[in-house]
């Protein structure tokens, strides 16, 4: 089904079932935890046009294992006053 492939691939699989099912609606909102997590690895481009496919998902796959053990390393260090929460803000306004 076509609504459900792109609700799947814009809004995730548990949200965009949610959605088409009539349980969320424009306006709600959820508290969630979830860390949002922005990562560059320099000449990506480069390297997956001449690794190949295999070779640069093994090594994303090393990078992302790199990056969360420096990660949990710096998260055990500043301990839980480091992330900062998002404040939940409702649209109070309609959307036009």
């Amino acid at each position: 089904m076509l609504s459900q492939s792109l609700v799947d691939t814009y809004l995730g699989r548990i949200s965009g079932r949610r959605v088409l099912d009539g349980s969320i609606k424009r306006g709600d909102s959820d508290l969630i935890d979830a860390v949002i997590w922005f990562s560059d690895l320099r000449n990506s481009t480069r390297l997956a046009e001449s690794l190949g496919h295999e070779k640069f998902l093994a090594l994303l796959d090393d990078y992302f294992d790199a990056s969360l053990a420096v990660s949990k390393m710096i998260y055990s260090i500043a301990g839980r006053t480091s992330p900062r929460p998002f404040r939940k803000i409702r649209n109070t306004r309609p959307c036009a």
